[in-house]
């Protein structure tokens, strides 16, 4: 259950005044908050406020999440530079995020904010595939299994495996995730494998999440 933001910043402005040097209210507190203006959970939507939280927190998640901001424009002007930038000092803070690896990925790849280099793309798609893998052992998240078997069935930092990637997409699918039941869809389809009702009735009701503007 999301927590209001008010409420949240009451409990954090009383902690940060009895414990001023405490690093966990400064970073994941802030973030927290940060996060709900910035999805509008419990709360009225609002960039400009999500971005003060997120830069009062200074970790790596709300550096992953100020790129974001600016890589899609909102809140702020659209600005692939300095989105690039942050997702870079959110790497370095902390190399575990395969979101973060994959974005920086994506813009090597395609020389979004940065010049083109397909060696440092390839390097930053297999450590996000790693990065995934290993978030997978600690949650079966549909996200992360969408993820993973996009990079597998479209080569991106792993060899090419369709059957391994459909396989990840299937359990995605599972969890409801409406990409991957989207994709599954498309490739049924093509191959001509699967019942062609439910094909046409998933590609109708599902499309990509509009959430990444990537």
């Amino acid at each position: 259950t999301p927590i209001k933001s008010s409420a949240a910043s009451d409990v954090y402005k009383r902690q940060e005044y009895e414990n001023p040097d405490h690093e966990f209210l400064k970073e994941y507190v802030n973030y927290r908050i940060g996060k709900h203006f910035d999805y509008g959970l419990g709360v009225d939507q609002d960039y400009d406020k999500a971005k003060k939280f997120y830069e009062k927190s200074e970790s790596a998640l709300s550096d992953f999440s100020l790129g974001n901001l600016y890589f899609c424009g909102n809140g702020v002007e659209k600005d692939l530079k300095r989105a690039f930038q942050y997702y870079m000092k959110s790497d370095i803070k902390k190399r575990d995020n395969g979101y973060v690896q994959y974005k920086i990925a994506t813009m090597y790849e395609k020389g979004m904010g940065i010049k083109e280099n397909s060696d440092k793309a390839e390097k930053y798609y297999h450590m996000a595939f790693k990065s995934f893998n290993q978030m997978l052992k600690e949650s079966e998240d549909d996200n992360i299994q969408y993820r993973v078997g996009m990079m597998l069935i479209n080569g991106k930092g792993v060899e090419k495996d369709l059957k391994k990637g459909i396989e990840f997409l299937e359990a995605s699918a599972e969890n409801g995730n409406p990409n991957a039941q989207y994709q599954i869809a498309k490739i049924y389809l093509d191959s001509g494998e699967g019942d062609p009702v439910k094909i046409n009735a998933c590609l109708l009701y599902t499309s990509p999440s509009p959430r990444d503007c990537s």
